[in-house]
């Protein structure tokens, strides 16, 4: 999974790209609601992303894959850190749709889904040591 940036509301996943839209009626408590779970699950991520380094390093039939993994893991935290400084910004200009937050949320959901799918490999793979 490669998420890209442009701007602070275009992220792309792959071949597709999702505008967010700009309008909005979302309340303080959304924004916040949203906000906290794109920064629990860009820690989850940061914290992987450590595990995947450490993983390829110790491990002698680790390959390159590895350590793309780990710099895309890093890398998608970034841009999930982006956008929540972006929504915190927003917050009071309420400029980002209902529908720019349920894309957000979906993309949280697919990247804490991920993000476990690497994590439990690696568990299961340290645990065969």
């Amino acid at each position: 999974m490669r998420y890209t940036a442009t701007n602070p509301i275009l992220i792309q996943k792959q071949s597709h790209s999702v505008q967010l839209s700009l309008t909005c009626a979302i309340s303080g408590l959304e924004v916040l609601g949203v906000v906290a779970s794109i920064l629990q699950i860009a820690d989850l991520g940061a914290k992987l992303s450590v595990k995947l380094c450490t993983f390829y390093r110790t491990v002698k039939v680790a390959n390159q894959s590895m350590q793309d993994l780990s710099c895309d893991v890093s890398l998608t935290c970034s841009i999930l850190n982006e956008l929540a400084k972006a929504l915190e910004q927003d917050d009071q200009a309420k400029l980002f749709s209902e529908q720019a937050f349920r894309i957000a949320q979906e993309v949280l959901q697919e990247c804490k889904a991920v993000f476990q799918q690497i994590e439990n490999a690696i568990e299961k793979t340290y645990s065969r040591w």
